[in-house]
């Protein structure tokens, strides 16, 4: 996680892609499952990866979860 006032800046994108990128080289059967709230979800889902299930208020009220997939 980064730190909010880090937002914008490009570090949440090179620490993803370098873990979507390492795990690609040493897995190429891997699929990569997460779960997030609706805050960071269009990040997510801007590097590929889908919704696969919505739970509404599943961390707390009005934080809700999505858990997502992103086939490697």
């Amino acid at each position: 996680m980064v730190d909010n006032q880090l937002h914008g800046h490009g570090i949440g994108k090179w620490f993803l892609l370098y873990r979507i990128n390492y795990i690609r080289e040493h897995c190429t059967t891997c699929n990569i499952r997460l779960d997030t709230t609706q805050h960071s979800r269009p990040f997510f889902e801007k590097y590929g990866f889908k919704v696969t299930k919505y739970t509404e208020n599943g961390y707390a009220e009005g934080m809700h979860r999505y858990d997502m997939l992103l086939t490697v």
